[in-house]
């Protein structure tokens, strides 16, 4: 009898331990844990400055929620590898687990479901209707071309309300002169001319000047001009399609992100 009441009590310390902590842990995910539509993501120097504990079950709490079993088949050795990652905020790194894929990205970790990544097609193109909001997939945000005049179409209400995060540019209105304008995903291999550089740039280059998650580049929006490059998401207008100060038409181009929207 002694034994069973010492046995049931232990069993009732460690129930209360493991409320508490679930209890915590739900806490601390909620607060510093974005869901995304890839997955679970974490800011990495929010994570490390955490107890080694609270880490370890943040990690194990994430991946309950981007695999369809649960914990099975994941042990210490794969949390661990995963927090280790996190020992750096500069380039790349990746480490597969059972049933989740961890990728930091800079400052930022993702913990996705295997082949979630590579499961969305590559390529899109739309054409750009003048005056109206296109909606761009994968949750791309929304882009919108129009003349600058008072009775400009749909995109000028939106000025109005200008949130963090929104894009505003002039372009040419002479040197567009008509053409079809599309918005597609950057491709490897693209390049953008800036205002006031020598030379085009690898966009690939931009990346890493500009910090972009490798997450975010596969379908990171650009718009064309007849076939050429005219501006590209947080990098810019093309020289050739900036405005003069003799410029006599211009047009507005606005890109609202996703979480923007």
């Amino acid at each position: 009898e002694n034994l069973e009441a010492v046995l049931a009590g232990t069993a009732g310390l460690a129930q209360a331990e493991e409320d508490f902590w679930s209890h915590e842990i739900d806490r601390i995910y909620r607060r510093s844990v974005k869901r995304a539509r890839l997955g679970s993501i974490f800011e990495v120097e929010e994570l490390v400055r955490l107890h080694l504990a609270v880490q370890r079950r943040l990690i194990r709490r994430a991946l309950m929620d981007i695999r369809a079993d649960g914990l099975r088949a994941i042990d210490s050795e794969h949390v661990d590898a995963i927090l280790a990652l996190c020992a750096s905020t500069e380039g790349h790194d990746r480490v597969v687990v059972p049933g989740a894929d961890a990728l930091r990205s800079f400052d930022t970790l993702l913990l996705t479901e295997i082949g979630r990544l590579a499961a969305e097609p590559r390529g899109y193109r739309i054409p750009i209707i003048i005056g109206t909001w296109c909606e761009l997939p994968f949750d791309g945000g929304r882009i919108c071309v129009s003349e600058v005049k008072p009775e400009a179409a749909s995109c000028d209400k939106f000025k109005e309300d200008q949130e963090f995060g929104i894009e505003s540019v002039r372009l040419s209105g002479h040197t567009l002169g008509g053409c079809p304008l599309q918005v597609r995903n950057w491709e490897p291999g693209d390049e953008l001319h800036r205002a006031g550089h020598q030379s085009a740039e690898k966009i690939k280059k931009l990346f890493q000047e500009y910090r972009v998650r490798l997450w975010e580049r596969r379908h990171w929006p650009l718009l064309e001009c007849g076939g050429e490059i005219t501006w590209v998401r947080s990098f810019g207008v093309a020289e050739k399609f900036g405005v003069t100060r003799e410029e006599p038409l211009e047009m507005e181009l606005l890109y609202k992100p996703s979480d923007c929207v």
